[in-house]
């Protein structure tokens, strides 16, 4: 009976799951946008209408708490329609208060 070195056989599965990994991130990206507020400061990552960035981080410093942090992910599905989620809310309230105004300000 023979052993055969697993490392090499090892090593190469673990490759190809960070390959597998990197390929489904960089495509679920794809199409969306992502926007973080941090205190006074919001960020803009993707496709994202310029003309209504202005009132978007207004109205995200006012619906984040004071030292909170907000990402809010947005995709653009194939029928239009707007797919949004949000982290670090605290709310539920304060989450749909966010969904509503995205929804209704970047409605096409």
């Amino acid at each position: 009976m023979t052993t055969m070195d697993t490392g090499p056989l090892i090593a190469a599965w673990l490759l190809a799951a960070v390959v597998a990994v990197a390929v489904f991130a960089s495509l679920r990206v794809r199409g969306g946008f992502t926007i973080v507020v941090r205190g006074e400061i919001v960020r803009f990552r993707g496709p994202f209408p310029p003309g209504y960035k202005s009132a978007v981080a207004d109205f995200l410093r006012e619906q984040t708490p004071p030292g909170a942090r907000l990402r809010v992910h947005g995709r653009w599905e194939s029928n239009g329609r707007l797919t949004l989620r949000l982290s670090g809310v605290p709310s539920q309230g304060q989450r749909q208060r966010i969904r509503n105004f995205l929804m209704t300000t970047l409605r096409p």
